[in-house]
């Protein structure tokens, strides 16, 4: 988006360090958060056929197209 910058963050020795896949995926950068799928029991139904989808390489693409980084080796 316009205007945006992703910010370089200090590690331990004062090295700035940039938010690149790499760096996200090893832990380098610090700052992330998980998206977390949590169901009560075994998925089911339309629950399963959707996080099946989000796991696969289509859902995976889109996961990339948008922005995000996967920890998830895609099927």
């Amino acid at each position: 988006a316009s205007g945006i910058q992703a910010l370089a963050i200090l590690d331990e020795k004062g090295s700035p360090v940039l938010p690149s896949v790499d760096n996200i995926k090893s832990g380098i950068y610090p700052m992330k958060r998980p998206l977390l799928l949590l169901t009560n029991g075994s998925a089911a139904g339309a629950t399963k056929q959707f996080i099946d989808y989000v796991l696969s390489n289509a859902g995976q693409d889109l996961v990339k197209k948008h922005g995000y980084v996967s920890s998830v080796a895609a099927k």
